[in-house]
């Protein structure tokens, strides 16, 4: 197999786990990063979506996806499962 294209996390300073968690839907791709730091918050963590491009076949980031009330530990994106146009995100330290 010949690696076409590697995917690399929108403006990610350090490793966050990018790619603990994956998932596809469509022409959706959804990898979770759930050690991300955020507003100086440790392990707080993100969703990066990327788009397929229907005519060069390459993938796009699109979305970074977080939770609004996430806290320092909350792991958002250790698991995660996309089907047509649903998407479930766990955050498994989350303590609200």
């Amino acid at each position: 197999m010949i690696q076409t294209q590697k995917l690399i996390p929108i403006n990610e300073i350090l490793n966050g786990g990018f790619g603990m968690s994956l998932g596809i839907s469509n022409n959706s791709l959804f990898i979770g990063s759930p050690q991300s730091q955020i507003d100086g918050k440790f392990d707080r963590g993100y969703v990066y979506m990327f788009t397929k491009n229907q005519t060069s076949g390459l993938w796009s980031p699109t979305q970074k996806i977080f939770s609004s009330d996430g806290e320092e530990g909350d792991n958002f994106g250790n698991s995660l499962s996309s089907s047509d146009n649903l998407l479930v995100i766990g955050s498994y330290r989350n303590d609200n």
